[in-house]
């Protein structure tokens, strides 16, 4: 097998750094950086030798059950709030090294319902005229959004990372999503009025089923 998954947003994606390297080979990095760690730890009595190998997933894609995810608007669409409706929106990751946001839709190593999620999520952001926080100005609402889904039930918990605890149209979001995701079984509002890249601050406020 060349490659783990064949993905269209690779290489201006960075969330898959090793996507591009033959599979042998990522499993041999693997090994020498497992390798490594112990040599660092110095166990007693403990030889790499005893390490023999990394052992394949079989499962070369649709296996990562958690998201985080940055919502923006295309740069040429401006920064206010209005007209949110008429300007696409860019759910995914920011560019290595920036802070331009990669339109991520359909990543192949998402689980379905996490990609499902995600898509009725955009819609619902400008159905619902959400405003986007921008990290300049440090205005605006909504700063991250994260999704998380249980391997063994495909349960959906999803989380809006807000500037304020005044979220407009949060409530209505929230609706929105849970109607065209029945696995989504709890929407929370986690409060970060923070500057800065850190994600999450130290209030949750549930919105709507459970935390």
């Amino acid at each position: 097998m060349a490659f783990v998954v064949s993905c269209p947003h690779f290489p201006a994606c960075s969330g898959c750094s090793a996507i591009g390297r033959p599979h042998a080979t990522q499993l041999e990095d693997k090994l020498r950086n497992v390798c490594g760690l112990f040599d660092r730890a110095s166990l007693l009595g403990f030889e790499n030798a005893l390490i023999e190998k990394i052992t394949a997933s079989l499962n070369i894609g649709a296996y990562r059950n958690r998201a985080k995810l940055v919502p923006a608007r295309s740069a040429a669409d401006g920064v206010t709030c209005s007209d949110a409706r008429s300007r696409r929106i860019k759910l995914g990751l920011y560019r290595a090294g920036s802070h331009d946001v990669i339109d991520i839709p359909g990543c192949p190593v998402h689980m379905k319902g996490l990609n499902h999620a995600i898509e009725v999520i955009r819609e619902g952001l400008g159905e619902c005229d959400i405003c986007l926080y921008d990290e300049v100005t440090h205005t605006g609402d909504l700063r991250f959004i994260t999704l998380r889904q249980g391997v063994a039930t495909a349960e959906l918990l999803i989380g809006f990372v807000t500037r304020s605890r005044d979220f407009p149209g949060g409530d209505r979001l929230t609706r929105f999503v849970m109607d065209r995701c029945k696995d989504v079984v709890g929407v929370v509002q986690n409060i970060n009025p923070k500057k800065g890249n850190v994600i999450f601050g130290p209030t949750n406020r549930l919105l709507a089923g459970r935390n």
